[in-house]
């Protein structure tokens, strides 16, 4: 639901570079400051939320960029 308002309101290209970003620090966090659950369980929601908002840019992306004639074999 969010991903739409997000897309509508930033460029794709900036908005997938974001979230790569966001996700890489994330992980680094996750890695680095995770000494009891609490920690583990936000950084997670903000992950879920990250990769929410870029698995549908990620699909909208390479359906507009794939050839007609290899949509179906690429979205299958």
């Amino acid at each position: 639901f969010l991903c739409g308002h997000i897309i509508n309101r930033f460029p794709r290209i900036r908005t997938i570079k974001y979230t790569i970003l966001a996700t890489f620090i994330l992980h680094f966090l996750m890695g680095c400051f995770t000494h009891n659950l609490t920690m583990f369980v936000i950084i997670r929601i903000l992950l879920g939320f990250v990769i929410g908002v870029f698995i549908p840019l990620i699909t909208n992306l390479l359906c507009e960029y794939c050839p007609i004639h290899h949509r179906s074999f690429v979205f299958n």
